[in-house]
């Protein structure tokens, strides 16, 4: 890195946190990879630890991060279901040598969604819904390259779906399942289990499709891995739900979609700020 500045993206999931180095906006270095701190005390260390490595003698201009919870405008975190140790945090108190490097911290599976539609699974498409279940289970609408703002009041992982009252986070999220199983949901193998999953999932698609409308549907996350939620059994149980199929897809970056969206989100501002 010969050059005096450089920007950092992050992605904090509610396993792991991945950070990388950028420069000229147009790659990521090879991300820092550990697992996420429960109290933003420790997480924060670790991320401000990350940071000035990469920096060292350079200058930080911007900071793009993505996280799994609702942050305000203000860079704080007001709602964190998977990470609660984190609510009330604020990002701008990170110590950077460069104290007018510009922070902005989006909705995790916002970014990643980005990252979908920029470089992945959902190019092509004007309008694309991209759908996470993982720990929790989240979702974002990208319109022409954009998170849509106005689409964030939707939670997807939150709607009421079956008679007895759960949430379908509760239904099929890696971290409620593992509360009621006892174990792991990976170490589960039973085709009738997870094709229930892919049901339960299809079934809250209906609403996600009757409220933004998308061209595509995007479905990554932890659970949809090889051992977990088929994507064309979703597509099976969906089919005779709605009368017109938006084309589902399978998420195709992987665990550095959250990366690929801030790189994208990066590069808008840079864009914005030349113009």
């Amino acid at each position: 890195m010969n050059d005096n500045h450089m920007d950092i993206i992050f992605d904090i999931g509610g396993t792991q946190t991945r950070v990388a180095a950028v420069k000229n906006s147009t790659e990521f270095f090879e991300p820092r990879i550990y697992p996420t701190p429960q109290l933003s005390n420790d997480g924060i260390s670790q991320l401000q630890d990350c940071i000035e490595q990469y920096a060292q003698c350079e200058s930080i201009v911007k900071i793009v991060g993505g996280f799994p919870g609702i942050v305000d405008m203000r860079n704080v975190v007001m709602e964190a279901p998977n990470l609660t140790g984190w609510v009330g945090f604020n990002f701008n108190d990170l110590k950077l040598k460069n104290p007018e490097a510009n922070i902005y911290i989006e909705n995790d599976a916002a970014l990643v969604g980005l990252g979908e539609a920029t470089v992945g699974s959902g190019i092509g498409y004007e309008v694309q819904a991209y759908v996470t279940v993982s720990t929790g289970v989240g979702g974002a609408r990208i319109v022409n390259g954009q998170i849509d703002k106005a689409a964030q009041n939707f939670e997807l992982g939150k709607q009421i779906i079956e008679s007895k009252g759960e949430s379908l986070e509760n239904l099929i999220g890696g971290r409620a399942l593992e509360v009621k199983l006892g174990k792991g949901p990976e170490s589960i193998t039973d085709d009738i289990f997870w094709d229930e999953k892919a049901r339960l999932l299809a079934t809250g698609l209906v609403t996600l499709i009757a409220k933004w409308n998308p061209d595509a549907i995007v479905i990554g996350g932890a659970m949809t891995h090889d051992v977990g939620i088929d994507v064309e059994k979703v597509k099976e149980h969906l089919s005779p739900m709605i009368l017109s199929m938006p084309v589902i897809k399978k998420a195709s970056l992987g665990d550095m979609g959250g990366l690929h969206g801030a790189l994208a989100y990066l590069r808008k501002k840079k864009y914005n700020s030349h113009s």
